[in-house]
């Protein structure tokens, strides 16, 4: 943090965490609500399915670029070990492009497919089924913002304590 204000890459960490909790905490409610109401009074809630995979949507996503964030998602670098230094920055600038080119289109395809729900509604909770796929344009656009950072991070001239 700069000045006492915090980075967006600080505000979305702390947004994506923070959706994450509160989810955990939604399902652990509702699931135990169901278990208690199917176990005790021989009656079973038919949105507790619906609301379970929404937040499980979320999960994926809210997880993905969380993980993302922190340089936590997998990667075949053992080609890498074997190439000269500068081919292999080369090669890891054309990844951090093409990744920022997948996170972008899938987050302008969920984008489109938010957008084309409009009206549809869920079968038994009847929302709109495209507050579901909200999940994907916002936590992809994430993704590419912090692979855009990334980028950036990797072309910026390193000083000379960060070289040793």
């Amino acid at each position: 943090m700069k000045n006492g204000k915090k980075s967006i890459m600080d505000i979305l960490r702390e947004f994506n965490e923070n959706a994450l909790i509160l989810g955990i905490i939604a399902t652990i409610i509702v699931i135990t609500l169901q278990v208690v109401s199917r176990t005790f009074f021989g009656k079973s809630f038919s949105w507790v399915e619906e609301v379970g995979r929404a937040l499980f949507v979320y999960f994926i996503f809210g997880g993905a670029a969380l993980a993302y964030k922190q340089g936590l998602f997998i990667s075949a670098d053992f080609i890498s070990n074997f190439l000269p230094k500068k081919v292999n920055a080369v090669l890891s600038l054309i990844m951090d492009l093409i990744t920022v080119i997948f996170f972008l289109a899938v987050a302008v395809l969920g984008y489109q497919l938010f957008a084309a729900s409009k009206g549809q509604l869920t079968p038994a909770l009847e929302v709109e089924i495209r507050w579901i796929y909200l999940a994907f344009p916002v936590f992809f656009a994430q993704m590419a913002y912090f692979a855009v950072k990334n980028i950036i991070q990797r072309l910026r001239p390193k000083s000379d304590s960060e070289r040793s």
